[in-house]
């Protein structure tokens, strides 16, 4: 989707907020790590339910390695 396509989309719902582009064909936790990102350095790093709550975004509750 391009830029422009999302802007329509937003203005047509009358959204606002933070327009941001995520990956394709892979995960967020996998994209932050190929990024230099992320680096996962305690064991909880690799689990099932860090990996399924990662965000990337830097938020503690989204899994982003603050915890």
């Amino acid at each position: 989707m391009s830029r422009q396509v999302a802007e329509g989309w937003i203005a047509k719902h009358a959204m606002t907020g933070t327009l941001t582009q995520y990956p394709v064909y892979t995960g967020m936790y996998e994209f932050a790590i190929e990024a230099g990102q992320f680096s996962p350095k305690k064991p909880q790093h690799k689990t099932a339910q860090f990996i399924a709550a990662f965000s990337g975004g830097g938020n503690p509750a989204g899994g982003s390695g603050a915890e």
